[in-house]
């Protein structure tokens, strides 16, 4: 995975997040990834599906980003499924990456992994609460 020549790691981590407001932290750290892919000149970005009515609230924020010209209108995105008939295998690399990332926390084994991805990989970190 680090040897994809034309591969950027983009990581958003939110900290302090009330379980209560989940939703909410999904589309702050969706706005600060989508917004850091559309600066690396990325067009296409798959999100994993969720349901009808959670994907509808993708799209709308999605939408709002662009008015608000956070992401440019250049980018493509869509949702796609990391599994079954018309799955995507690519989705579960960005699960790779958050293992990574996460193990790096406070060991120096997952720093040893984290290792061969850090010259792409961009790391944000935003305060939820």
């Amino acid at each position: 995975m680090a040897s994809m020549t034309a591969a950027v790691h983009v990581v958003v981590m939110g900290t302090g997040m009330d379980s209560s407001r989940q939703e909410r932290a999904r589309r702050l750290c969706m706005e600060q990834m989508l917004w850091q892919l559309d600066r690396a000149g990325v067009e296409h970005a798959s999100i994993e599906t969720r349901t009808a009515s959670l994907n509808a609230k993708d799209t709308a924020a999605i939408a709002q980003f662009k008015r608000r010209r956070i992401i440019s209108g250049r980018i493509k995105i869509d949702f796609v499924r990391p599994y079954g008939p018309q799955s995507d295998p690519l989705l579960w690399l960005p699960d790779i990456v958050a293992g990574a990332v996460s193990s790096a926390h406070g060991s120096a084994h997952g720093q040893q992994l984290l290792a061969p991805l850090t010259p792409t990989l961009r790391m944000s970190e935003i305060e939820l609460h």
